[in-house]
């Protein structure tokens, strides 16, 4: 029965997530605001879309000399990492030890954060990132990480880029859905919704981040 072993809040839950906090932001004071990478967890997968998300963190560090953050597990964040670090960049990964997926960050990391509550992990990640940019594959997860980051921006009254690197098509209709769905019938702001931008290769995804993040360009 769910009800017999449903544990909601507990003081000694929310005494890790508050260290969790604490430990998030300290890392932000020390290496500053980073850009959060996201997509599918699950190694092996598309292997065609290792080169695209490893160029992908290159350019973050080489071009717009951000950090990239990810979850700092396998997959798709595995690969930002890996680009990010062969590239000299600096490589942060926040994962959760609670997750049986993510016992260990992937050797790519530069930084390593450790959040024992995976509400505090996604709370490091993605308040600490001045843009978001999603990979070609990704599911449920990198969706609701999406959708918070999207909420997160309505809280402190700023406008982040997100990226969707739709390489081949893999977002083409989830993307085609929130728009018919939710912006044209009200449920959506289209001035949040032209934030959100579908590109199909890391150089578009870059051009586009530096009209937000390079002083004297702004977003067209």
């Amino acid at each position: 029965m769910i009800l017999e072993k449903h544990v909601g809040l507990t003081l000694e839950s929310i005494a890790l997530q508050h260290a969790d906090l604490i430990a998030g932001y300290e890392l932000q004071q020390r290496i500053g605001p980073w850009i959060a990478c996201l997509g599918s967890g699950v190694p092996g997968t598309h292997p065609i879309y290792t080169p695209i998300c490893e160029k992908i963190a290159r350019l973050i560090g080489t071009d717009l000399h951000f950090p990239v953050a990810t979850g700092g597990a396998d997959g798709r964040m595995l690969d930002y990492n890996r680009g990010a670090k062969e590239a000299g960049g600096c490589s942060v990964g926040v994962y959760c030890s609670d997750l049986p997926t993510e016992q260990q960050a992937n050797p790519y990391c530069t930084e390593q954060l450790i959040c024992r509550t995976f509400p505090g992990r996604q709370q490091i990640l993605l308040t600490g990132a001045v843009a978001l940019v999603i990979g070609p594959d990704g599911g449920i997860g990198t969706v609701s990480e999406k959708a918070d980051k999207i909420v997160h921006s309505r809280i402190v009254k700023l406008s982040y880029p997100i990226m969707v690197v739709d390489y081949e098509g893999h977002w083409e209709r989830f993307l085609d859905w929130t728009y018919e769905n939710l912006v044209c019938k009200g449920l959506w702001s289209p001035q949040e919704h032209e934030h959100v931008h579908r590109v199909t290769c890391p150089e578009e995804a870059i051009e586009k981040l530096k009209k937000y993040l390079l002083p004297g360009l702004s977003p067209q």
